[in-house]
């Protein structure tokens, strides 16, 4: 493994980038760079409204094809599936309990299965988007190679840098630290 002077660059991308051309791991600093962008990228990725995008994002792709190890995935990836089910199956729900249900019921109960029949169509809907979500992400993962892989990397640490400039400094040092760290142990988790 060749020796690189990380200490020479303050901007993430070129941290990456200066890794990257020095000869280390190309997987480790894939990860690397995933973490920091994570990391600069989280307040934007944590909004509310990030939660109703059902697909994958460019990170989760290129995050599968480091083989970056998380012990337990963010909240967001949990429920994203089911919260972009909730538009989508409030209006089925409610289609489905006007001409189908409705018709055959009092007014007060087809309130209720009103209800019913929403929460279904959202978890009917969740585990559908939850499937393609992940099949996205598989194919996704499947077409990158280490170029395209470090761009999409390099991409986002940018963008980060623009929505989050405040946690560059602190990026840097995590993406010091993981790429100081021995293989096999854990530098910087960050996502």
């Amino acid at each position: 493994m060749a020796d690189v002077d990380l200490s020479k660059s303050e901007q993430p991308d070129e941290l990456i980038q200066l890794a990257w051309n020095g000869g280390l791991d190309r997987k480790a600093v894939i990860r690397e760079g995933v973490d920091a962008a994570g990391l600069l990228l989280a307040g934007e990725r944590n909004e509310i409204a990030t939660l109703f995008w059902p697909v994958p994002r460019p990170l989760e792709a290129v995050d599968r094809w480091s083989e970056n190890p998380h012990p337990d995935p963010p909240v967001t990836e949990k429920l994203r599936p089911f919260a972009s089910a909730v538009v989508p199956g409030c209006v089925l729900g409610a289609l489905v309990t006007h001409f189908f249900v409705a018709p055959r019921m009092s007014e007060d109960s087809s309130l209720s299965a009103l209800v019913w029949v929403m929460l279904a169509a959202i978890a009917v809907l969740g585990i559908v988007f939850k499937v393609l979500i992940a099949a996205a992400l598989r194919r996704r993962a499947a077409r990158l190679d280490e170029e395209t892989a470090l761009a999409i990397v390099l991409e986002q640490l940018r963008l980060g840098m623009i929505v989050n400039a405040a946690l560059v400094p602190r990026a840097c040092v995590w993406i010091r630290r993981g790429l100081a760290a021995p293989p096999g142990k854990p530098g910087s988790s960050v996502s």
